[in-house]
């Protein structure tokens, strides 16, 4: 028996709570149903079948499982084929109202979440090769001091944040010895560079 054709059809002869019930005795609450790519939530939600609607979004929620305070495994939120999540169906303030309450969101909320998150994701990444661009730069500012080439290492200094520089970095660098810029250059007697340093601070 083809299920999913089954549940379809009780839609327009069936008592809520009974297409609830074979949903769930058929395991096929949390799958599209249609052809468009609905869920029985979408499906529900568009008909306005509170009762149904209800039942689905507390066995939704009791299936749900968590990972780093996210909610996972779904399909209030699911988008169908028009990127419609079951909020985006409903017609009425009743049937909002009890999607929102369970944590329903527009197809639209959705795509600025994961745009938001995408943001997030790449400045991350764009701030670690900063750190690491920097760091390199850092090494190349000890090297400097150690071939007394001031000219190098004032350029290496005033780097900006675009091309490797980074003013963190600058201000608390060390080598392997625990030494700053200003420390290194006064232990090999690097005066012009000693005297650089000290104009920055």
């Amino acid at each position: 028996m083809d299920h999913y054709k089954e549940i379809l059809s009780l839609f327009d002869k069936e008592d809520e709570k009974d297409i609830f019930e074979k949903a769930r005795k058929w395991d096929i609450i949390l799958h599209p149903i249609d052809d468009c790519g609905n869920n029985l939530i979408h499906l529900s939600a568009k008909r306005n079948m509170l009762t149904l609607t209800r039942l689905l979004l507390k066995e939704d929620e009791s299936n749900a499982t968590f990972f780093q305070g996210q909610e996972l495994n779904r399909i209030i939120n699911e988008q169908n084929d028009n990127d419609q999540t079951p909020l985006d169906l409903s017609e009425t303030k009743e049937m909002t109202d009890l999607i929102r309450d369970f944590g329903g969101k527009t197809g639209l909320e959705i795509g600025k979440e994961f745009e938001a998150m995408e943001d997030a994701y790449y400045s991350a990444m764009d701030d670690v090769s900063k750190i690491q661009t920097a760091h390199i730069t850092s090494n190349k500012m000890f090297d400097a001091i150690k071939n007394n080439e001031l000219v190098e290492f004032q350029r290496l200094y005033e780097l900006d944040s675009t091309e490797g520089g980074l003013l963190l970095p600058r201000l608390i660098a060390k080598n392997k010895s625990g030494q700053t810029y200003l420390e290194y250059a006064e232990k090999l007697e690097r005066e012009e560079i000693i005297n650089y340093l000290k104009a920055k601070n």
